[in-house]
């Protein structure tokens, strides 16, 4: 089993001095940058679509991101997102077997392990059963080593976070009555925390993957971390 402390060792990349984290453009009207030790929430109907968005901009800089609690992701839904596959890590509780669903404890061991050996940990809704107070000193964790959490519906767990961007509406473009394909995905979206002085408002537009021909895979095994890859 591959553990996160190798990992670490072999991935992290950035430099925690870098005060900042600059955002995807798409990203520019809301959070042009995210400041080190800081958590972003992803709130609304495309709260997952955010997140990707939040951390697509850093790993395509060279940034390593983990992704934990979040075993549905796909490897075309990243790239879709613009999230580069060869530096994204995965790591999953095991679905079946003797050691069945992490506890507050375990989770607590695997996420103080992520925030240690990257720039950038999302963290998806599996990760809501921690306690309060295990959250609390992982997002101190967070601060004290310079990593950014990307935290998804953070109002339905133990999580905080600085900035909270949400999803007011989405609609999909490209479909007719009884016809057509969807082409994009556009939403508005708000952006708000105790960082900024008023409320920010912005339109995002997601568009479908653009190498439908590819093969793509992505791996996530139950109590391992693996990267998430791209096979042509």
């Amino acid at each position: 089993m591959t553990s996160l402390a190798a990992l670490r060792d072999r991935f992290a990349v950035a430099s925690a001095g870098e005060r900042v984290l600059p955002m995807h453009p798409a990203l520019g009207g809301l959070l042009p940058d995210a400041q080190r030790g800081t958590a972003v929430g992803c709130s609304g109907g495309a709260a997952v679509s955010l997140a990707l968005t939040v951390v697509a901009q850093p790993s395509a800089d060279g940034v390593w991101v983990c992704v934990a609690g979040l075993p549905t992701l796909g490897a075309a839904a990243a790239i879709e997102h613009g999230v580069a596959l060869e530096r994204t890590v995965v790591v999953a509780e095991p679905s079946t077997g003797s050691e069945g669903r992490w506890d507050d404890s375990r989770w607590g061991e695997v996420l103080a392990a992520a925030i240690d050996g990257f720039d950038v940990v999302l963290l998806g809704p599996a990760v809501h059963r921690l306690r309060v107070g295990t959250a609390r000193r992982l997002q101190a964790r967070a601060q004290a080593r310079g990593a950014v959490l990307v935290v998804v519906h953070p109002e339905r767990g133990a999580f905080g976070a600085d900035v909270v961007l949400r999803t007011e509406s989405v609609h999909w473009h490209g479909l007719g009555q009884g016809h057509g394909v969807m082409q994009q995905r556009r939403a508005e979206v708000t952006a708000a925390g105790r960082r900024m002085p008023r409320e920010r408002r912005s339109t995002i537009v997601w568009p479908l993957s653009s190498a439908p021909d590819e093969q793509l895979t992505g791996h996530v095994v139950p109590g391992h971390v693996v990267p998430m890859r791209r096979t042509g």
